[in-house]
């Protein structure tokens, strides 16, 4: 009996010990499952974090970034031009004996409006006492030049004269200049020296045909046309050689025209503008930095020509000291 009693109890000890076995087992399981969710909550939570900071440190960096100046990279600062940096000259077109004076221009390189103004004027147009050609005839260029500075407002002006031959070597010194001729030129010389048989149309035109042309005396619409063209050349060779190539080069550019014309232009005074120049140059990309402005006259009591009064108040604005006018 003693033996089979201790029999019992150790299968009932076993299984017990079975049961107890199962038990914990079930426990552990569960305890794990609880632990691996813990993890993973831990775990999303840190990702959110990070994240959260990530973006916070690459918005800080470009922040940072803006803000930090890069070696090397600087700002170009804006140019800012004024009157000293333009230029005003009055072009004197002389008549084939040297004496009289058949064209005036009127000229202003403005670098701080990207422009150069060019009007034609006529010799006989009255300022103050004399007609511009009296002006000339009693002081030479410097006398026009003097009355126009005071009469426009304008510190200083310059003055340049040019005559047939200065005409045609200046065109051929720049290889040509395109002129759009509005018709048909067909002018017989005396002497035959400066004939002319042009067909109306655009095309390049050199020097010594570009003199001829300008000389002709006998232009559809008069003498008014003729001084136009004049104009129109002028501005063409401003156009086709103030480029953005030669904005480093504008003494070479200025010595290239001096020995055309007489001037009282120097050296230094290009020199003082220089930095306009070569803004004007390096703006002109599409060859069009020449404006062409023109004037209305009309004839006094007296029979002298006069400026109107619009036109004369744009002239001050145009060609005045743009200091005076603020």
């Amino acid at each position: 009996m003693a033996k089979r009693k201790s029999k019992n109890l150790l299968v009932l000890d076993g299984t017990l010990t079975s049961v107890d076995r199962n038990h914990k087992t079930m426990f552990s399981r569960q305890a794990e499952k609880k632990h691996i969710l813990f993890v993973c909550l831990v775990l999303f939570v840190i990702a959110v974090l990070v994240l959260l900071t990530t973006q916070g440190m690459i918005s800080f960096c470009i922040s940072l970034q803006d803000e930090t100046e890069i070696p090397g990279q600087t700002d170009v600062p804006i140019q800012k031009f004024g009157d000293d940096d333009a230029l005003t000259v009055v072009w004197l077109k002389l008549a084939d004996d040297g004496v009289g004076v058949e064209h005036v221009i009127l000229t202003r390189y403005e670098p701080s409006e990207d422009l150069v103004y060019l009007t034609p004027m006529p010799p006989q147009l009255s300022a103050g006492e004399r007609t511009l050609a009296g002006y000339y005839a009693v002081g030479g260029g410097r006398a026009v030049a003097d009355v126009l500075s005071q009469t426009l407002g304008i510190e200083k002006v310059y003055y340049s004269t040019i005559d047939y031959n200065g005409i045609k070597s200046l065109v051929s010194e720049f290889g040509g200049v395109t002129i759009d001729l509005p018709c048909s030129i067909n002018y017989t010389d005396p002497d035959g020296r400066k004939s002319i048989n042009v067909a109306a149309g655009k095309r390049v035109f050199e020097g010594g045909e570009t003199a001829r042309l300008l000389n002709c005396p006998q232009w559809p619409e008069g003498v008014n046309q003729q001084r136009m063209m004049y104009t129109k050349v002028f501005a063409g060779l401003i156009n086709e050689n103030l480029i953005p190539k030669r904005a480093d080069a504008i003494d070479k550019l200025f010595g290239r025209v001096t020995p055309h014309i007489k001037t009282d232009v120097t050296m230094d005074v290009i020199q003082k503008c220089s930095g306009g120049f070569s803004h004007l140059a390096t703006v002109n990309e599409n060859g069009s930095i020449a404006l062409i402005m023109e004037i209305g006259t009309y004839i006094d009591a007296n029979g002298a020509i006069r400026c109107s009064g619009d036109s004369f108040e744009n002239m001050k604005i145009l060609y005045g000291d743009r200091k005076q006018q603020a």
